[in-house]
């Protein structure tokens, strides 16, 4: 069901952008298309893929705790409190990772761009020799994307270190 979404998506997409009127491009860029076509649409599986655990999760978890109470008993306080302790951990991060999350986009948007319209206008850049502006311009773009990528994924990396390490501080 996931992928038929999203290829349904993905081609609604191409669809519609082919037909785009010259005054309706204006109000998008390059970047924005591509992105809606690449990243987006993936976020559009995810949904379809997760939406059950938005509604099912509760009752999991509550299931969970149900069984764990009747076979261990009041043992098993500790290791639901260390649990809870975590979720206020990954609640902050994950704050901090959306925001540079949207960053990145905007940063990838903007470099899409850029390329683009070097692209549309190689000739005059080739003309007045304006090459290694326009690379160091792009190269800009780039290390200013990466460097959200890099704290992105510093922060994804702790994330999982305590995920990985909280069932041995709950045993």
């Amino acid at each position: 069901m996931c992928p038929k979404t999203g290829f349904r998506n993905l081609h609604k997409i191409l669809h519609i952008t082919l037909r785009l009127s010259n005054g309706a491009r204006k109000d998008k860029t390059v970047g924005e298309i591509i992105n809606l076509m690449a990243i987006d649409i993936e976020r559009i599986q995810l949904v379809v893929f997760q939406c059950h655990q938005y509604w099912s999760a509760p009752f999991q978890m509550c299931l969970a705790l149900i069984f764990l109470f009747n076979t261990i008993g009041v043992a098993a306080l500790p290791g639901v409190f260390i649990t809870a302790l975590f979720i206020p951990y990954n609640i902050f991060t994950a704050f901090f990772m959306r925001k540079w999350m949207v960053t990145q986009m905007k940063l990838k948007d903007e470099r899409a761009k850029m390329c683009n319209e070097v692209l549309n206008g190689i000739k005059v850049i080739k003309l007045y020799a304006w090459e290694v502006p326009m690379m160091e311009l792009i190269e800009k773009i780039r290390k200013r994307e990466l460097s959200c990528i890099f704290k992105s994924s510093l922060v994804r990396i702790s994330v999982d270190i305590f995920n990985w390490c909280t069932p041995f501080l709950v045993a």
